[in-house]
């Protein structure tokens, strides 16, 4: 996601300074890097010589951690200058150790050997670990895709799901050991996502605090990890007249351990100019987390229609910044086709797709109910559902959630940020 890796971009230097997984890098007065790292044998080493580049004392690290991860590890002092560089650590390498290693059941254990085997080995297999490229995952999942699936009836989907879900955490976890500096899984779409409510929408209302429950939370983690799963966005922060960003940092922490991408944000404050002050505020500290918060306007709040979300989330700063559309607030509020038109196209990240029933309801009351308990299936109900979709997507392609909440039933469908 574009706004993830510009966020990175602009705290580099932060970045940089965060404390490594293996191996420690030093930048004397002299300007030139050195490098050292413990070895298993719990001496210190440091590397034979000082490198001009960052880059270079990094490339040293890790080629001191191929060998240890191979198990062909020997101090450095005894190494002869002619000794062979060290053996390349493949992807076909790294996947067999992981997956002889990671905590599974026998069954999970076979089931994603033979799934390595058969859908990712024969092509990727033999990469090196730190060489696999986006390129190289997008080329072999449309291959993939194209693979019919193991029956007649079935299209492959879910099984695609599980094997680039798979991929993706093999590459996670070489990520999270210093093996590789980012994941090359980045392909939009490729899982099935899932929000997750995590404050109330109202009082009295279900939701699942996880970010007050770590061991709940831990085993969230834990299950998305093998999983083709993944979560998208995180609901609801509403912004009312007092009004404390500091209040719910923990929304946006828990959110960046799940790896989700949004945060649902409704504005209640009646005092316009504090509202887009609050959001501002809200925005930044999202921003931290690789987190947009994604303002939805709403016909009985603060933020009546789509123009009005405008103009609040104008006044922000960052990327975070964003604007929720959802269909039928859009059939409900004053907000026209134009009014979609004129949202920045990199302020449309996801959108809630769901019909409503005909003719709309003329009190707040009945609005808020049919919203929360009474969203039809899309094509069951009277929104111009096709209109504001053509209107959006000619802004950006963005996520569709496609809901429908009738008589106690619920379906939906949320996809990726593209």
């Amino acid at each position: 996601m574009n706004l993830i890796l510009h966020i990175f971009c602009t705290r580099g230097d932060l970045a940089r300074r965060k404390k490594r997984s293996f191996g420690g890098l030093r930048k004397p007065p002299s300007g030139r890097w050195q490098a050292n790292y413990t070895a298993p044998d719990g001496l210190l080493y440091k590397a034979p010589r000082t490198f001009a580049a960052e880059d270079d004392a990094i490339g040293w690290l890790n080629a001191e951690r191929r060998l240890i991860d191979l198990d062909v590890w020997t101090p450095p002092t005894e190494r002869g200058l002619d000794e062979p560089l060290a053996p390349v650590l493949t992807l076909g390498d790294y996947a067999d150790r992981w997956i002889t290693h990671r905590h599974l059941k026998g069954s999970t254990r076979h089931l994603y050997r033979r799934m390595f085997e058969q859908h990712i080995e024969p092509t990727l297999g033999a990469l090196p670990l730190d060489g696999v490229a986006p390129d190289q995952i997008r080329v072999w999942f449309a291959d993939l895709r194209d693979t019919p699936g193991p029956n007649r009836v079935s299209t492959g989907k879910t099984r695609n799901a599980r094997v680039y879900a798979l991929l993706r955490t093999i590459l996670g976890t070489a990520v999270d050991g210093g093996l590789i500096p980012t994941n090359p899984c980045r392909i939009p779409r490729a899982g099935r996502t899932i929000g997750l409510r995590l404050l109330p929408a109202a009082p009295g209302t279900t939701a699942y605090p996880l970010h007050e429950d770590p061991t709940a939370l831990d085993e969230l983690v834990r299950r998305l990890a093998d999983s083709p799963i993944e979560v998208f966005d995180l609901e609801i922060i509403r912004i009312g007249a007092d009004f404390d960003p500091g209040h719910y940092v923990p929304l946006p922490e828990t959110g960046a351990r799940l790896g989700a991408k949004a945060v649902l944000v409704g504005g209640d404050d009646r005092d316009r100019d504090r509202l887009t002050d609050s959001y501002a505020r809200l925005a930044e500290l999202c921003g931290h987390y690789g987190i947009v918060a994604s303002l939805e306007f709403m016909p009985w709040t603060a933020v009546p229609d789509a123009k009005a979300a405008v103009e609040i989330v104008s006044q922000a700063d960052g990327p975070a910044r964003s604007v929720l559309v959802d269909a039928l607030h859009v059939d409900r509020s004053a907000t026209t086709v134009d009014d979609l038109a004129a949202i920045p196209r990199e302020w449309l990240h996801y959108a809630q797709m769901c019909d409503g029933s005909d003719p709309v309801p003329n009190d707040d009351a009945e609005l808020i109910r049919q919203a929360r308990e009474e969203r039809l299936v899309p094509g069951t109900g009277g929104i111009d559902l096709r209109g504001i979709q053509v209107s959006v997507r000619r802004r950006r392609r963005c996520a569709w959630r496609s809901a429908g909440a009738r008589r106690g039933q619920l379906a939906h469908l949320s996809l990726s940020v593209r």
